[in-house]
């Protein structure tokens, strides 16, 4: 009896051994990434472990002056990687003074860095796929659908990375050094502000970003599969929002022909027409209220 005793003991120190040296070699990955190299200051008094929480997921939050990690014990080990380096964003982030005012932008910058570190065999690929299920909605919206919409939004902070940065991390850490001044009260259209003064007008990165997003699944794109068809068939739910685009796949015969009650702009890529509400103002306001459009289509010739 002493024996099975002595063996569940080693067992169970071992396995916590295994989860102590796995933890501690995958922070030191993301304070290479995010603070040697990016730029971040590195959290004080950070501190990751185990928990039986009430759904899969981790949690990072300030605790008797302690940054705390709590991983839910339920995760598969082969995911505890992708979850410390976004949690480590996240701890990066408060240390500055956050979390911000924007889910969004907080989520959306430690999926970030699952991406950079990670590449394909991160865990962020179905965050994507919600968000790119979702193109009528502009980046730096808060939905609160239950979705991984703004976690999935790391594509357009990827997009700026590979767009006016160096794909390292930097270009996004740098927007939050600058903003930590105005920690804990930055919001969405503060945010965007902010990337449209360091980089170029907002609606030619939304126009721009339209082609980045077509490399990823799950974009939500309507197909026109025959020449006869005349317009296409949208519901309200359909129609871009300030900053918010529509896909849709014509056949090479057709032209087409848009009807919008807001400023639109239209990007072509390969068969591929992105259609986008450019009334950044309303966006800024934010008046996300939705106006009408229709697509019609015209034989060539």
């Amino acid at each position: 009896m002493r024996s099975s005793h002595f063996i569940l003991a080693i067992v169970k120190w071992l396995v916590a051994a295994k989860i102590s040296f796995c933890f501690d070699l995958y922070l030191a990955e993301a304070k290479r990434a995010q603070v040697d190299w990016q730029g971040f200051e590195e959290p004080s008094n950070y501190v990751v472990s185990q928990a039986q929480l009430a759904r899969r997921e981790a949690i990072t939050r300030k605790e008797n002056g302690q940054i705390v990690t709590l991983i839910d014990s339920r995760i598969d080990p082969r995911l505890w990687q992708s979850f410390i380096h976004h949690e480590y964003a996240h701890a990066c982030q408060m240390t500055l003074g956050g979390p911000s005012a924007s889910v969004f932008m907080d989520e959306a910058s430690a999926t970030l860095q699952e991406m950079l570190a990670l590449g394909e065999r991160g865990a962020w690929h179905h965050s994507v796929s919600d968000f790119q299920a979702r193109p009528e909605i502009p980046p730096f919206i808060d939905l609160h659908d239950g979705t991984k919409f703004e976690y999935g939004g790391a594509l357009f902070l990827l997009f700026l990375e590979t767009h006016v940065g160096n794909n390292d991390g930097r270009f996004v850490s740098g927007l939050w050094r600058e903003s930590a001044r105005n920690l804990p009260h930055m919001n969405g259209a503060d945010w965007a502000r902010l990337i449209e003064s360091r980089t170029t007008d907002l609606a030619t990165l939304i126009l721009e970003f339209t082609v980045f997003r077509q490399q990823y699944n799950g974009l939500k794109i309507f197909s026109v599969a025959s020449n006869n068809i005349r317009e296409l068939r949208l519901s309200q739910s359909d129609w871009p929002l300030p900053l918010g685009c529509l896909f849709v796949r014509v056949p090479g015969e057709l032209t087409i022909r848009i009807e919008a009650e807001f400023p639109f702009g239209v990007r072509e890529h390969d068969d591929t027409h992105a259609i986008c509400n450019l009334d950044k103002e309303a966006f800024f306001l934010g008046d996300l209220s939705a106006r009408s459009m229709r697509v019609f289509f015209d034989q060539k010739g």
